[in-house]
C-alpha cells in the first residue's frame, strides 16, 4: 500500500507527538534521503506504537524502492515532553514561528490558556516579551474563535 495518514500518525505517536490529524507526505516532500531502504510496503493500521509493529513486506535493505519515494509527516502540535519547563510558553499552528496559538508548559505537557476574560491585548504583549519578540503591536486574534486551531492538551491558565 502507499503512505498515507495511518502510517504518519505511528511514526507521530512513536516520536512522541500526537497522532490525531497526522498528515502524510509521500514522493520525497521534505526531500530525498540516500543509504539503503530499510521498509517497503508497510502497511499500519493506525493503532501501532512502532513503525516495526506494521506489517512490513521487506526489511532487508535491497528494495528495489527509490528514493523520490521517501515518505514524511507532518505531526499535530508539540512532543508533550518536548524540554518543556513549567511556566514556558510557544506559539503553535502559525505559520512562522512569531504566530500562533499560545500553550503553556505545566508538570511537564503542554496545554492551552483560556483567554477569554480581561485585557487579552496585554497578555499578548507579554507573552510576546517572554519569548522574546517586539511586544509592541502584537496582534491577538481572540474574535477568530480558534484561529490557530483548537488545542489537544488540559486548559492549564484561566485570565481573570
Amino acid at each position: 500500500t502507499y503512505w498515507d495518514s495511518l502510517d504518519a500518525s505511528v511514526v507521530c505517536r512513536q516520536l512522541g507527538y500526537g497522532d490525531f490529524g497526522a498528515i502524510a507526505y509521500p514522493y520525497a516532500n521534505f526531500g530525498q534521503s540516500f543509504g539503503p531502504i530499510w521498509l517497503h510496503y508497510l502497511n499500519c493500521s493506525g493503532s501501532e506504537e512502532s513503525l516495526f509493529n506494521c506489517s512490513i513486506a521487506n526489511t532487508t535493505g535491497n528494495s528495489y524502492c527509490q528514493h523520490y519515494n521517501d515518505p514524511g509527516v507532518v505531526c499535530p502540535g508539540p512532543s508533550p515532553l518536548q524540554n518543556c519547563t513549567d511556566g514556558d510558553v510557544h506559539l503553535v499552528g502559525g505559520s512562522v514561528p512569531s504566530q500562533g496559538r499560545v500553550e503553556l508548559c505545566y508538570k511537564g505537557h503542554w496545554g492551552t490558556i483560556c483567554g477569554q476574560y480581561g485585557d487579552i491585548s496585554t497578555y499578548a504583549n507579554v507573552i510576546c516579551r517572554q519569548l522574546g519578540y517586539s511586544p509592541f503591536n502584537a496582534i491577538n486574534y481572540y474574535n477568530s474563535y480558534h484561529y490557530y486551531g483548537q488545542g489537544s492538551g488540559g486548559i492549564f491558565l484561566y485570565t481573570p
